[in-house]
């Protein structure tokens, strides 16, 4: 990537024990885990991983970087990028509406064959998709040839 591209935002193909992608579902979306970078931390993947703990209330395992994609908003501001990554979710915890987590949206999980769609992404997302497939298997060693099934997580 290159260094003249500010990051704006850090988004998680986050997969539970059974090969499914957690999404957010709120009323009118879908959305992966993401946050935006923090200029505190230097590192990208500790902050993915400290925003999935404090925004949804998960933790993940090291995240590995599948790369980034370019955001030209044809509106004259500088084109920014969104990192892709995997990780592997260790741990669920509550929704608790004393933290800073927001408990109007449900956790919704995901075959990540379903996950394009969900997002209403195109060819783009369908090739992030698949990195990520692959990265799952490959390098978490997840088996996603299991249950295809989407469920409701608290």
């Amino acid at each position: 990537m290159p260094d003249s591209i500010p990051i704006r935002q850090i988004h998680g193909f986050c997969f539970d024990d059974y090969g499914r992608v957690l999404l957010r579902e709120m009323r009118d979306r879908c959305e992966l885990p993401g946050c935006a970078p923090d200029p505190a931390v230097d590192d990208v993947h500790k902050t993915l991983m400290r925003g999935c703990q404090e925004q949804w209330r998960i933790s993940i395992t090291e995240p590995i970087y599948l790369g980034y994609q370019r955001v030209d908003e044809s509106n004259g501001t500088p084109p920014y990028a969104e990192l892709r990554m995997a990780a592997h979710v260790t741990a669920f915890h509550p929704l608790d509406a004393n933290t800073s987590a927001n408990p109007r949206y449900q956790r919704l999980l995901s075959p990540i064959s379903n996950v394009p769609a969900v997002l209403h992404w195109g060819v783009e997302g369908l090739l992030q998709a698949t990195a990520a497939a692959i990265a799952a298997m490959d390098l978490l060693q997840l088996d996603l040839s299991g249950n295809h099934d989407e469920v409701y997580r608290d």
